[in-house]
């Protein structure tokens, strides 16, 4: 059974899985194990007790724009890609590949010839979780483009902010500063305007073609796609790894458990047929995910989900800005009012958690 491809247009609007984190102020409210004095929990058993440093704060904006500028690369060049009729029914096998270039190039930067960092290892039992809300986060979001349109595809895809807020809030007891949710309301808001008004379908086919199975599959793509951001960073803490190191377990295991799905839903391209320049765009789509893959798991590490997401609306708002410039029609009234908003949101939310943090650091002093 072949894999769904996803719409003909507008391509440029489209973020996948892969390329869709500020850490909030406040700690875990549950007892640390040297508080309560109970055992350190089993996943924490196997591991040294000190866990690497995070990444720092100077490094952010760095890792925030190697995603950016990683993210619409890979949208350029799959956009390319897939236009091949014979790559455009294997776009699970093109996950795995991913994945699997990341591992094999994390890798080579562990050898002691570059030494970027220590391998560390974890047992297979200990990422299974991880590695299947990983696997269903990919899956879900491709099968609902089947059954939905793709403004009800992008639509959903705010929903990643309040799942993640509502996630770290209710399951792990943290908190967002409330002036941090009254700028995620604009940041959401101006998203949706900006995502209804760009891909709004205008045939009557696409009008009616969202189902009910269409809304379920994307909406718990979405919710898996949150699960998995919080989870990358509870899996820092809890395996004690930096976000290379975890990287390094992930990868690998995530691509060989997709691997198994991939000859029940992917169509094999003719590989004889494939010429050297769609070689090339493929080495370049697999480059950029190499960077998506290690500077979410950073931005994640230093920052948090909630702020993930929020760079996730960043990059949505450039792409489509990218958009405007490359087809040069002009931009509608409705759509520069949802950017306006959605950016002065992403604006006002990062200079709250800055100032935040800063009253944190200055407290602690």
């Amino acid at each position: 059974m072949a894999s769904p491809s996803r719409p003909e247009s507008p391509d440029v609007f489209r973020l996948s899985s892969l390329e869709e984190g500020i850490r909030p102020t406040t700690k875990l409210l549950e007892p640390t194990d040297e508080e309560s004095g109970a055992a350190p929990d089993a996943l924490r058993s196997d591991h040294e007790e000190t866990r690497p440093e995070r990444t720092g704060s100077k490094m952010l904006p760095v890792w925030i724009m190697v995603n950016t500028v990683a993210t619409i690369g890979i949208i350029l060049f799959n956009k390319a890609i897939f236009e091949d009729p014979q790559f455009r029914h294997a776009q699970l096998m093109f996950v795995v590949y991913h994945f699997g270039l990341t591992a094999l190039l994390l890798y080579g930067l562990s050898r002691s010839r570059w030494a970027f960092f220590e391998p560390r290892w974890a047992k297979g039992s200990e990422l299974l979780a991880l590695a299947m809300i990983f696997g269903l986060q990919v899956v879900l979001p491709n099968y609902s483009l089947a059954y939905s349109s793709l403004l009800v595809y992008q639509m959903v895809q705010i929903l990643s902010t309040p799942f993640v807020g509502l996630i770290e809030t209710y399951i792990y007891k943290k908190s967002v500063p409330r002036m941090a949710v009254y700028t995620l309301i604009s940041v959401c808001a101006g998203i949706g305007a900006l995502s209804y008004y760009e891909t709004a379908p205008q045939d009557e086919y696409e009008q009616k073609r969202t189902s009910f199975s269409g809304m379920f599959l994307a909406v718990s793509g979405v919710f898996a796609s949150s699960v998995y951001l919080v989870w990358i960073q509870l899996y820092h803490d809890r395996l004690q790894m930096n976000s290379l190191q975890l990287l390094y377990n992930h990868a690998p295991f995530s691509s060989l458990l997709l691997l198994y799905v991939v000859p029940f839903t992917d169509t094999f391209p003719v590989w004889t047929k494939v010429g050297m320049e769609r070689w090339a765009m493929i080495l370049m789509s697999g480059l950029c995910a190499c960077a998506i893959n290690i500077s979410q798991f950073y931005i994640v590490d230093g920052a948090g989900p909630l702020a993930f997401t929020v760079v996730g609306h960043l990059k949505t708002c450039l792409i489509v800005i990218i958009g405007w410039m490359v087809s040069g029609r002009s931009a509608g009234r409705n759509s520069v009012l949802g950017m306006f908003m959605s950016m002065s949101g992403i604006i006002a939310y990062t200079l709250v958690m800055y100032n935040c943090r800063f009253k944190s650091h200055v407290t602690r002093d």
